[in-house]
């Protein structure tokens, strides 16, 4: 697994400056299983096999920003997973 601390560190350093697709490949590393979700929405729901939920992503484009509160869900499973 990639170095979570650091990861933790450069996301919450940067909060509002964070795109659909940087979130999407760092998750994908440290073992997130991505799936879009249904009704073709803009939501994209990420589980991991050690978390007991889930974290939804909204993308209205794959170069879009991601709001700060799903980066902070990200930070907060990133921790969890950290901590495991």
């Amino acid at each position: 697994m990639k170095n979570i601390d650091k990861l933790i560190e450069q996301f919450s350093a940067r909060k509002r400056n964070i795109r659909f697709r940087e979130i999407e490949k760092v998750l994908l590393q440290v073992g997130f299983v991505e799936r879009k979700s249904k009704k073709s929405t803009s939501h994209f729901v990420f589980s991991h096999p050690r978390l007991i939920y889930n974290i939804t992503l909204v993308s209205h484009g794959k170069s879009d920003y991601i709001p700060t509160y799903q980066v902070n869900d990200v930070i907060r499973a990133l921790k969890e997973l950290k901590n495991l």
